[in-house]
């Protein structure tokens, strides 16, 4: 009788064990898969924000001179950030096209010489708003042309 009742009570600690032990595994998974869409969503975030300094003048037709050249300025910035990457030509250079001109690269010099030739009152337009394909999402190029 008395080998009856240890083996039931080792039986039981058993049972209690694999309920912890299952227990601790579920919720293990569970922190698991929230953490990572947690991440997701936080590079979904980023990938917005960064985008929005581009997206903004999509479909806009009152663009000014100097929207473009700091929209030159922040192309540049970002491709020398990535220039030295495996992958930055197919997903991290950014273009932008000033009528079919890419102006991205122009020197300060050359940037002044467009704001003066542009004039104050010239307007612009944004055409075209290209992104990378495959898993960045980034934008890939920005065309604007005189109106």
């Amino acid at each position: 009788m008395e080998n009856a009742s240890k083996a039931l009570l080792i039986a039981a600690s058993v049972l209690v064990g694999v309920m912890i032990l299952s227990l601790a595994v579920y919720l293990i998974v569970s922190f698991g898969s929230s953490a990572a869409k947690v991440n997701e969503r936080n590079a979904n975030q980023q990938l917005i924000e960064f985008n929005s300094e581009y997206t903004v003048y999509e479909g806009r037709s009152d663009i000014t001179i100097y929207n473009i050249v700091s929209t030159a300025n922040a192309a540049h910035q970002n491709n020398l950030e990535y220039e030295s990457s495996n992958m930055y030509e197919t997903y991290y250079k950014i273009t932008v096209y000033l009528d079919n001109v890419q102006i991205q690269d122009f020197s300060q010099d050359e940037l002044d010489k467009k704001i003066q030739n542009a004039g104050y009152n010239q307007l612009y337009q944004c055409t075209e708003i290209g992104y990378h394909t495959g898993t960045t999402g980034r934008v890939s190029y920005i065309k604007f042309k005189t109106i």
